[in-house]
C-alpha cells in the first residue's frame, strides 16, 4: 500500500484503493468480531430527513456519529450501530389531516 509520494492527490483514487483494501482483508468484519465481550456501546443513527435538502450540517452531524462510533471502537467496544428510522412521523401526520379536514397541502397552509 505504500506508494512514492507525487505531486498529485486524487482523493477517489486513495479512498477507492484503501476501501479495496479493506475488503480483501474483511477488516471491518474482523474489527467487529475482535470486539465481541468487550463493553457494551449501542447507537440508533437517526433517520435522514426527507423534508429538506442535505446541507453542511447533515454530513457534519454525520462525521460528528462516526467518529464517536470509532472511538468506542478504538477503546475496545463491541459497538452495536444501527440506522433509525421515522415510524411515526407519515401515519401521525396522515392522522392530523384527517382530524382536521384536511384535503390538500394548501389547507394545511391556510390553517396555518
Amino acid at each position: 500500500m505504500i506508494t512514492e509520494v507525487t505531486g498529485q492527490y486524487d482523493a477517489q483514487d486513495l479512498e477507492s484503493r484503501i476501501r479495496r483494501l479493506w475488503e480483501e482483508a474483511q477488516t471491518y468484519r474482523k474489527v467487529r468480531e475482535m470486539r465481541v465481550g468487550g463493553k457494551k456501546f449501542f447507537f440508533v443513527d437517526g433517520p435522514p430527513y426527507t423534508t429538506g435538502r442535505i446541507h453542511l450540517g447533515t454530513a457534519w452531524n454525520k462525521v460528528i456519529k462516526d467518529s464517536v462510533l470509532r472511538y468506542k471502537s478504538m477503546n475496545c467496544f463491541e459497538v452495536k450501530d444501527r440506522a433509525g428510522w421515522d415510524m411515526h412521523g407519515l401515519p401521525i401526520e396522515v392522522k392530523v389531516e384527517e382530524t382536521f379536514g384536511f384535503r390538500n397541502k394548501k389547507d394545511i397552509e391556510t390553517y396555518g
